[in-house]
């Protein structure tokens, strides 16, 4: 895998090159738009990704929410987890099919 200045969209634009299957699979360019550390934290999370599966780079709040919530749960009592879950669950009619990527302020102010 690599990361590398996108061609044609300037500063602030990265290629993602990766194989979700694996060497000898074939390859997959991810545009993606933020710094270059936040690129190579993009691409370390792709390595650590179980090889041979069909996985999404970057996943959709709706897809990352039940981790979340598992996560959470380690470190907070269980009434701070529970209203967490009721309020993530407002916030994921709105933006659950959007990509973390897309969410704006002017986004979220919309809402």
């Amino acid at each position: 895998m690599s990361i590398r200045p996108h061609p044609t969209k300037g500063p602030g634009f990265w290629y993602i090159n990766y194989r979700p299957e694996g060497r000898k699979g074939k390859q997959k360019n991810i545009a993606f738009e933020g710094t270059e550390a936040e690129a190579m934290a993009a691409e370390t999370r792709l390595r650590r990704q179980n090889r041979g599966r069909k996985i999404s780079a970057f996943p959709q709040p709706a897809e990352a929410a039940p981790e979340f919530i598992t996560s959470y749960e380690l470190d907070h009592q269980p009434s701070s987890t529970d209203r967490t879950r009721r309020s993530l669950k407002i916030l994921l009619k709105f933006f659950g099919k959007q990509l973390f990527t897309s969410i704006t302020p002017g986004l979220v102010d919309h809402y």
